[in-house]
């Protein structure tokens, strides 16, 4: 809601149709950091005895999903609107948190996409140390 309310009028919210697509790709990336925090509290912060295995794999399923809809939807980093932020915000998260992960490898648009939005300053300057 923060974003909404100091984007509006901006292009980060577009108008009528690019509106939509925008936000449904921060929908979708918002979806992705939701499941990939969870697991990460699963599997790191619950007490081992009281983890549940096929809950945290199934939250990670959840995050595969969400990659391969965002593969799909062939990300442009040039518009540079709200879903645009979303979604390398998300991808940086998984390279913080799950470095493991080879979406690179495995989704050749989100990683021309991350070559030009992680080129920014905006997200160069906000890299967790």
């Amino acid at each position: 809601m923060i974003c909404r309310y100091l984007g509006q009028g901006t292009p980060f919210y577009p108008d009528g149709d690019a509106h939509w697509d925008a936000v449904t790709r921060e929908a979708l990336a918002d979806g992705l950091v939701d499941a990939a925090l969870l697991a990460r509290y699963e599997n790191h912060l619950r007490p081992e005895a009281l983890r549940w295995s096929d809950w945290a794999k199934g939250q990670m399923a959840k995050v595969n999903r969400a990659l391969d809809a965002m593969e799909a939807t062939r990300p442009d980093a040039a518009r540079f609107d709200i879903g645009d932020v979303a979604t390398g915000c998300a991808l940086g998260y998984l390279d913080f948190r799950y470095p493991e992960i080879d979406w690179r490898g495995q989704y050749p648009h989100l990683q021309a996409f991350a070559g030009i939005i992680f080129a920014r300053d905006s997200f160069r300057d906000t890299v967790p140390a």
